[in-house]
This record gives structure tokens, sequence and C-alpha cells, in this order.
């Protein structure tokens, strides 16, 4: 794991809310990036939510990893009943 982030505004009917950020590395020799896995994880009365995100790591390829935060963001906060 390499960061749990809380700084994202989710709705108040949320009783539960974690967003955690893993390091994955490639398989030696694959020729492959490394990458980060984002995993969101919120609940409310009725439902769980789960929300995966897969992306270049930031030391990688910082564009293509901004691009994918703004949009993981987007997603998280905009969750509605």
């Amino acid at each position: 794991m390499i960061d749990v982030i809380d700084s994202y505004k989710f709705n108040d009917y949320l009783f539960f809310n974690r967003v955690e950020v893993y390091k994955l590395p490639p398989k030696k020799g694959s020729g492959l990036r490394n990458h980060e896995l984002w995993l969101a994880v919120m609940a409310e009365d009725r439902y769980y939510y789960i929300v995966t995100m897969l992306t270049p790591s930031r030391d990688d390829d910082f564009l293509n990893w901004s691009r994918n935060m703004s949009a993981f963001k987007i997603v998280l906060e905009s969750v509605r009943l």
C-alpha cells in the first residue's frame, strides 16, 4: 500500500468511505511499466460501492496519471442515491 486518501468530499448519506492506493510493479523481464491500483469502498444503508482504477504510476507517466486521478475523483464525489 502506498497511501490512504482522505481528501475526497463524499456525500453525507455515505456512512463509510475509504480510498487506498497500491503499487503494482510489473513482473521482472516483462518490459511493462509500474502501475497503481486505486480502490474506493463506500457504504450507505442499503448498498456497498466498490470502485477500482488501474493507472500508470505517477512516476512513469504523470500526464495520464493526473488525468485518470481527475476522472476518479469526479466519479467518487458524484455518487448519488
